[in-house]
C-alpha cells in the first residue's frame, strides 16, 4: 500500500483536545520614534560616506592623472612645460596642495627600477658592460676552482694571460676608489696578493673574500625586471631596419642565457644612446614632480595649511636626490615650509646624522650588504650637504629678517632657531665629511648673524 511506510515523524502533530493553539507574539521590538531616529541618522550618513569615499576616489584619481602627464610618457618625446596638459595637470595640484605635496613625497620616494624607462636604461648599461662583468666572473670562478679552504693555490699555478689581465684590470679600478669600506678594502689586498704570485702564505679568508666578490658579481646578471626588459628590447630591436641594433638583439640572447659575449663598439654606442634617452625622459619627470612639489610647498607655507611631521620628515630626506635640479626645487619646498617647527627640528637631526646604521643595510636582490651601506652612506652624504646649505639659508633669512615658528612660544623662538639651525652647523664643523661645508657656512654667517654668536 502506498504511504504504508510514512514515519511517526513525517505524520502532522496532533493537538491534544481541549488545548488551545498557542499563537506567536507578534509586535514591534521598539518603539516607532526610535527607528524613525535611526533611519534619519544612519541612512544620511551611509549616504554621505559613500559620497564623500567616491569624492576621494575621484580627487586620487586626477592626482594621478596629473603626475603621470608630468613624469611623461615612457616611450616618445617629452610635452613642453608649456603645453595645455601640463599646465592643467599642475592646476589639478594646485587644487588640492596638501594631498599633491604628499602624493609627490611618495612617488619621487619610489624606486628607479619600478619605472619602465630606467629599466630598460640599466638593462640596457648592463648589456653593455656585459664583457667585462662576464670575464670578471669567469675569472672569479677560475680563483675559486684553484683554491682550497684554507686559501692555499698550487705552487705551479699561473692565472692564464686573459684572466691575468682582467685580475689587473680589476685591482687597478678598486684601487681608485675612494670610498671603499675595511671589507672591500681586504678583498683588494687578496686580489693583489694572487697578482703578486701569492709571495706570503695565506692566513684563512682569501676564498671567501674572493666568494663574496663572486656574489655582488652574480647580482649583475639579468633578472626580474631588467630581464624581463631586455627581452622586450630583443624582439623589437630584431625587427629593427639599423643594423647595429639587429645585431645588438642576436647578442642579447646570448646574455638572457648568461653566456660570455661582448657587444662591438657600434652596437654599445646604440645601446649607450638608448639609455640616454630613456634616462634623459625619466629625469625630466622628476624634476617637473619637484617643481610641483615647490609650487605644492609655496601655496601650504602662503595659506598655513596644516602638515603632518611625518611628511616633512619624507620632503627632507628628499634632499638626497642624485639630480641637481631636481634637488635644488626640493630645497626651495623646504624653504617655503621654514615656519614649522618640525621642519627645523629633522633637518637639524639630518645634519647631525653621520653615519648610517648597519641594520639598514641588508643585501638586495641587486646588491650585497656592503655595497647597500656604501649607497647609503653616499646617500646621506649628500643630503648632509644640502641640509647644511638649506640651514645657511635659513639663518641669512631669520637674521635678516625673523620670522615665526609655529608651535614654538615666541619669547624661545630665537633661542630655538639659534639651537636647531645655527647649533647644528657649528656640531659638525669638525666632520671629517661634511667638515668643511659647515665651517664655510659658518664663516658666512659671522656678520649677518653676529648677534647669535655672541
Amino acid at each position: 500500500m502506498r504511504g504504508a511506510n510514512v514515519s511517526a515523524q513525517d505524520m502532522p502533530a496532533q493537538v491534544p483536545q481541549g488545548t488551545a493553539p498557542v499563537e506567536r507574539e507578534t509586535g514591534r521590538l521598539v518603539p516607532r520614534w526610535f527607528s524613525a531616529l535611526m533611519y534619519g541618522i544612519f541612512v544620511p550618513w551611509c549616504v554621505f560616506s559613500f559620497l564623500w569615499i567616491g569624492r576621494a576616489m575621484v580627487v586620487q584619481h586626477h592626482i594621478w592623472g596629473a603626475m603621470d602627464v608630468l613624469s611623461g610618457p615612457w616611450q616618445g618625446e617629452m610635452p613642453p612645460m608649456e603645453s595645455a596638459a601640463v599646465q592643467a595637470s599642475m592646476s589639478v595640484l594646485e587644487k588640492n596642495p596638501r594631498n599633491g605635496l604628499l602624493y609627490i613625497i611618495q612617488e619621487l620616494q619610489q624606486d628607479e627600477i619600478g619605472d619602465r624607462r630606467m629599466v630598460r636604461a640599466i638593462a640596457l648599461r648592463k648589456a653593455v658592460s656585459w664583457a667585462v662583468e662576464s670575464q670578471r666572473r669567469r675569472l672569479f670562478e677560475e680563483l675559486l676552482a684553484n683554491m682550497n679552504d684554507k686559501g692555499e693555490m698550487p705552487d705551479d699555478y699561473v692565472l692564464p694571460p686573459q684572466e691575468e689581465e682582467a685580475l689587473l684590470e680589476l685591482i687597478k679600478e678598486r684601487e681608485e676608489n675612494p670610498s671603499a669600506s675595511y671589507e672591500q678594502a681586504k678583498i683588494t689586498e687578496v686580489l693583489r696578493w694572487i697578482a703578486e704570485g701569492r709571495r706570503t702564505p695565506p692566513i684563512g679568508p682569501e676564498k671567501r673574500r674572493i666568494r663574496s666578490l663572486q656574489v655582488g658579481y652574480e647580482k649583475k646578471k639579468f633578472f626580474g625586471a631588467e630581464r624581463h626588459a631586455l627581452k622586450a628590447l630583443m624582439k623589437e630591436w630584431a625587427q629593427s631596419d639599423d643594423a647595429a641594433r639587429k645585431s645588438a638583439a642576436e647578442e642579447f640572447v646570448l646574455m638572457l642565457e648568461s653566456k660570455q659575449t661582448a657587444l662591438s663598439p657600434e652596437e654599445a654606442a646604440r645601446c649607450s644612446e638608448e639609455a640616454d634617452g630613456l634616462e634623459e625622459i625619466y629625469m625630466i619627470g622628476r624634476r617637473r614632480l619637484t617643481e610641483g612639489l615647490h609650487r605644492m610647498a609655496n601655496i601650504i607655507g602662503e595659506r598655513d595649511i596644516f602638515v603632518d611631521h611625518s611628511h616633512l620628515w619624507d620632503l627632507l630626506r628628499l634632499l638626497d636626490y642624485r639630480d641637481d635640479a631636481a634637488r635644488r626645487s626640493i630645497a626651495e619646498a623646504v624653504m617655503s615650509l621654514k615656519g614649522r617647527k618640525y621642519a627645523l627640528a629633522y633637518l637639524a637631526e639630518f645634519i647631525l646624522k653621520d653615519s648610517v646604521n648597519p641594520v639598514m643595510a641588508v643585501e638586495t636582490a641587486r646588491l650585497t650588504k656592503d655595497e647597500h651601506e656604501q649607497l647609503l652612506g653616499r646617500e646621506n652624504y649628500r643630503r648632509r650637504l644640502n641640509c647644511i646649505e638649506v640651514a645657511w639659508r635659513l639663518a641669512i633669512q631669520y637674521c635678516r629678517q625673523p620670522f615665526e615658528i609655529e608651535g614654538v612660544p615666541k619669547e624661545k623662538q630665537a633661542a630655538f632657531f639659534r639651537l636647531q639651525v645655527i647649533g647644528s652647523i657649528e656640531a659638525v664643523a669638525e666632520d671629517k665629511e661634511v667638515g668643511r661645508a659647515a665651517s664655510e657656512a659658518l664663516q658666512e654667517l659671522q656678520q649677518p648673524c653676529a648677534q647669535h654668536f655672541e
